[in-house]
């Protein structure tokens, strides 16, 4: 997933979670308290809210990385933008759900 698609389903739990909180405070301000009307603002509400803390947590590990002139730029979906200059940096580990074999092949012949 992107960084630009991890921003937007943010921003749509955020909306979903926000228009789901005033449609039911609507409701229940004109119809009196748990009125037949309001139960799909909660219900709105409630995914949003799921939506937007699972989301937050999940999204917060994407990034990306280019060379872009004289700089590294990294983007994050719930931070902003970095520039890192390159002449600074001295080497670049990338480390991603590092997996060791614990054993060998079979087949293979032993050394």
């Amino acid at each position: 997933m992107s960084v630009r698609a991890g921003r937007w389903l943010l921003v749509v739990a955020a909306v979903a979670f926000l228009v789901g909180l005033a449609w039911f405070a609507l409701v229940e301000a004109v119809a009196g308290p748990w009125a037949k009307g309001s139960t799909g603002g909660a219900v709105l509400a409630l995914l949003g809210a799921v939506a937007l803390s699972v989301g937050a947590v999940l999204f917060g590990r994407f990034v990306e990385a280019r060379v872009e002139g004289p700089g590294l730029v990294i983007r994050s979906v719930r931070r902003r933008e970095r520039v890192i200059p390159v002449d600074v940096i001295d080497e670049v580990v990338v480390v991603e759900r590092l997996l060791l074999p614990r054993g060998r092949a079979r087949g293979l012949p032993r050394e």
